[in-house]
């Protein structure tokens, strides 16, 4: 993973990369515990679902997280 710069900051500042990332508010679907490596994990799944959607984050299939507009729509 190039980026990493979030992985050894707060956990707020993880959380903002991800909403930059996917394009909104979160809902979390399984939190981890908050450790370097289950945010490795959390950012590579992320990554992995943008890149298997064409470039944006989809509303359903992340094992972590959906969008929170696609929570209420949904």
């Amino acid at each position: 993973m190039k980026d990493t710069n979030f992985l050894p900051e707060s956990w707020e500042a993880f959380e903002s990369w991800i909403k930059a990332k996917v394009g909104g508010e979160i809902s979390w679907k399984i939190r981890p515990r908050d450790t370097m490596i289950n945010r490795q994990v959390v950012a590579e799944s992320i990554i992995e679902t943008i890149e298997k959607n064409g470039g944006a984050f989809p509303s359903s299939g992340n094992l972590f997280l959906e969008l929170e507009d696609d929570k209420e729509n949904g």
